[in-house]
């Protein structure tokens, strides 16, 4: 049984694994995987039920552009997010741009869970995509790199798997008329 509190354990085979994996796994799930799954999947769901709709002062035809735009703008922050990655990743390593995209992300979240104006959500997916795109550019290098071949495919179909449950789970409840689960169409 090999003694995990020895740190050479872990920079070879299985043990190399098992570290990136639970060492990334606080920016892949909130920065990479599921950001994207929240963007893509939950995010669809959020923007048309009636409460967000009342806070942001976005009901009635005149205001769908705005929407859409609040919708659509994290892709220009992932895009400003490739293009820092591209800046910074080779000086940087792997490690330090995920943290940096990873802080960005939380940094996002934060200010669009708390924002009350669609300037401020508009602001806040800006910042969230540029971590986003930081992330998305530097964790499938990486993870290309420490891991065996035979898991590369695994953790694609966990990413796949992902999106469609969030995309049942958002359908789910897309007819669910409760006020205290925050959904109500």
């Amino acid at each position: 049984m090999a003694d995990f509190r020895d740190h050479r354990v872990l920079c070879y085979g299985y043990g190399s694994l098992w570290a990136f994996g639970c060492g990334t796994q606080p920016a892949r799930p909130l920065a990479h995987d599921r950001q994207w799954l929240v963007d893509q999947g939950v995010f669809s769901g959020v923007v048309i039920t009636q409460d967000y709709l009342d806070t942001l002062g976005l009901n009635g035809p005149s205001k769908k552009n705005l929407l859409s735009i609040i919708k659509a703008i994290c892709d220009v922050g992932c895009f400003c997010g490739v293009l820092v990655a591209f800046a910074i990743g080779e000086r940087l390593g792997r490690k330090k741009p995920v943290t940096i995209g990873t802080t960005a992300m939380a940094i996002g979240c934060v200010l669009q869970t708390s924002a009350f104006s669609p300037m401020q959500t508009i602001v806040a997916r800006i910042v969230s995509g540029i971590g986003h795109g930081i992330n998305t550019a530097t964790t499938p290098v990486w993870q290309s790199k420490t891991s065996p071949s035979i898991s590369r495919f695994k953790l694609v179909v966990m990413k796949i798997f992902g999106f469609v449950v969030v995309d049942w789970i958002n359908h789910g409840l897309s007819y669910v008329e409760d006020p205290s689960l925050g959904v109500c169409h």
